[in-house]
Parts: C-alpha cells; sequence; structure tokens
C-alpha cells in the first residue's frame, strides 16, 4: 500500500522532469529520499544528518533478507582529483523493492560514510530490489553539513558472464559502463554480487532548493520524538 501510493507521485515528478530536460533519472534522487520513509520499528535507521564515522559502512541489519552484496570506489570532485573527507549519504530499497515500511520518516536501508584520504568508499549490503519496472539501483548524495548538496542514483547491469540474478525481472547485462548512472555486477563463488564504480561529483544533480527545508522539518520532527 505504503509504495503504491507514494510511488504515483514519483512517477509524476519523472514525467515533468522528462518533459523539461529529458534527463529525468537525474533528478529523480531528491525526490525519492522524501517520498519515501523509513519504519518507526525499524532495526536500521540512520538519518542523513548524522556523523559520518568511515568510509566502510554497512547499510543492512544482522538479519535481512536478500541477495549479499558490496559496492567499492571513489568519490571525485568538481576537479577530477580523488576528494577525500567528502561526507555521502547511501541508500536504495530492500530486497522487495521498499524503501520503507510505514509512512513517516526516511529511508530503512541506509548509512553515512566520508570518504578516505584516497576519496575511497565502501558498502556492505544486499543487492537492492526493482520496483516499477526498473533496474536495481543505489542512491548517493553528496552533503555539506547538514545539508544535501548533490545527488546521483546508480543503475546495476550485470557484466556478461554473470549469470541472470535470481528473482529480478529486468536483469540486462553490459561489458563496460556508458554512462556515470551504470554499475556492473559481478558475482564470486559463494554467491556474493560485488560492483566497482568511482563516482564524479561533475555528473551529480544539484540538490534543488526546495531540499533544505524539507531536511530541516524532517530533522526537526526526528528530535521532538528525541530519536
Amino acid at each position: 500500500m505504503l509504495r503504491g501510493r507514494f510511488y504515483a507521485r514519483f512517477v509524476a515528478g519523472a514525467q515533468a522532469a522528462r518533459s523539461m530536460t529529458g534527463r529525468a533519472r537525474l533528478l529523480l534522487t531528491p525526490i525519492a529520499l522524501v517520498l519515501v520513509a523509513a519504519a518507526p520499528d525499524s532495526t536500521h535507521n540512520v538519518y542523513p544528518w548524522a556523523t559520518p564515522t568511515s568510509w566502510d559502512v554497512t547499510l543492512i541489519p544482522k538479519d535481512e533478507p536478500g541477495l549479499p552484496f558490496g559496492m567499492t570506489g571513489r568519490l571525485f570532485g568538481l576537479d577530477s582529483l580523488p576528494a577525500a573527507g567528502v561526507k555521502m549519504y547511501v541508500y536504495h530499497a530492500d530486497d522487495r523493492g521498499w524503501y520503507a515500511r510505514h509512512a513517516g520518516e526516511l529511508n530503512r536501508l541506509a548509512a553515512v560514510l566520508r570518504t578516505d584520504a584516497a576519496g575511497r568508499y565502501r558498502l556492505h549490503t544486499i543487492l537492492p530490489g526493482q520496483y516499477g519496472g526498473g533496474y536495481a539501483h543505489a542512491h548517493f548524495e553528496v552533503w555539506e553539513g547538514v545539508h544535501p548538496a548533490r545527488a546521483i542514483w546508480v543503475a546495476f547491469y550485470r557484466s556478461k558472464e554473470t549469470p541472470p540474478i535470481p528473482g529480478r525481472g529486468l536483469t540486462s547485462w553490459a561489458d563496460r559502463e556508458w554512462s556515470a548512472n551504470m554499475g556492473i555486477l559481478t558475482v564470486d563463488s559463494s554467491g556474493v554480487y560485488h560492483c566497482q564504480h568511482d563516482i564524479w561529483m561533475s555528473a551529480m544533480v544539484k540538490t534543488p532548493a526546495s531540499y533544505d527545508p524539507m531536511m530541516d522539518s524532517l530533522r526537526a520532527r526526528a528530535e521532538r520524538s528525541g530519536r
């Protein structure tokens, strides 16, 4: 029910963006964060304004169902050099394609990180689920202080050598990345999926000015509830 109700608004935003610029996929990231919310009873709830402590983070609780997945890469700044010490908020849907169980707050499977001295990041999670007929994907946001500055999403294609992913309706393969929004999946002998993908700030979309008051409102509500 939750996903269906919010998804209609999500699609409307995508169609409006597409009609204006033809870059709807790049413009979806800020919308997704606000429209889908984390369960109040979630066992793993990370707010995007939290202070990061590492470049190596886990997005899931211990018993989260799904296909194990690890992602690594580097963040490059607008000067095309590795961006050290940059805060990023990362989130994605669960195995069922849900960002949340109930309305009210933010994404359930999420983490904040700070890139290391070489601009590296590392994620331990599950392969994101699919929804609305789209590709599995993850969202990345660069934050400046307590506000988001830039955002991008990365869709996952399997490598030519990687078998179709069990239970997934859309698992196209690619032999290389031809877009900043693409990541290539491999799978090892133990069934763990992997993706190595570098993120370029120049390919990220600046978050709209309307995003800051939304985040401020959500943070104030969380602080009032003592969470």
